[in-house]
């Protein structure tokens, strides 16, 4: 079966988003973005989310917010996804460090909506006016934002961002970037980002990983240049 010139195109852009990283400038032109939308708050949240934490657009709407509570029932330093059953991604404990900015993220999306700690973290369109909460906290009308719509609002963020050939999974593989060149840096294994990435497979870590032969080199000197 011959594969026609649309079709190659359109599998060579998959895979260009699916291996797309973003750069420092981009991540702040999507928060530039996120501050103009008709919900500030919440979209700044849901880009954090994906580029420091790593989370899908799946694990977004899955959240409640207790997920981010410490033992004290106030705004912990980690969103712990222990106890998620997935197809896909492992149970983890992703580490936030308190007054960064995934952590004021976090702060200001609890501040901002008044709910109970089983509500959803990322509430639907249908559930707020103005960036509040009109329905009451509890109960089921307070939805969580479905992955669709989370993974359209990314979309519609970096198009006005000027991001082309991405989309919420280049925002969480930016992420398993950043941790894998920092591990690698601190000569830490790769199995840590790999666990706080969700993934069962090393290899998923390593195909996002930039090869280089200035890295390579890097290596072997390390590993065997005579002292």
């Amino acid at each position: 079966m011959n594969i026609s010139d649309k079709d190659r195109s359109n599998s060579i852009s998959k895979n260009h988003q699916r291996l797309r990283i973003l750069s420092p400038s981009e991540i702040e032109n999507l928060l530039e973005v996120a501050e103009d939308t008709r919900y500030p708050i919440r979209n700044r949240g849901i880009v954090l989310l994906a580029t420091d934490a790593g989370l899908t657009p799946y694990e977004m709407s899955y959240l409640c917010r207790y997920h981010l509570y410490g033992d004290d029932g106030l705004l912990g330093d980690s969103i712990d996804l222990r106890g998620k059953t997935s197809k896909y991604l492992r149970p983890r404990r992703i580490p936030m460090p308190r007054k960064g900015r995934l952590w004021s993220a976090m702060h200001d999306l609890l501040e901002n909506v008044p709910a109970v700690p089983g509500d959803p973290l990322i509430i639907s369109e249908r559930a707020v006016r103005g960036g509040k909460a009109t329905k009451t906290p509890g109960r089921t009308d307070l939805t969580s934002m479905r992955p669709t719509s989370i993974s359209y609002v990314f979309w519609k963020m970096m198009d006005k961002a000027g991001i082309s050939h991405a989309s919420a999974l280049s925002a969480r593989n930016t992420f398993i970037h950043s941790a894998g060149v920092k591990a690698i840096e601190e000569r830490v294994s790769l199995r840590n980002v790999q666990a706080l990435s969700g993934h069962g497979d090393l290899k998923s870590i390593v195909r996002v990983l930039e090869v280089s032969e200035e890295s390579q080199e890097k290596i072997m000197k390390d590993l065997f240049e005579p002292r």
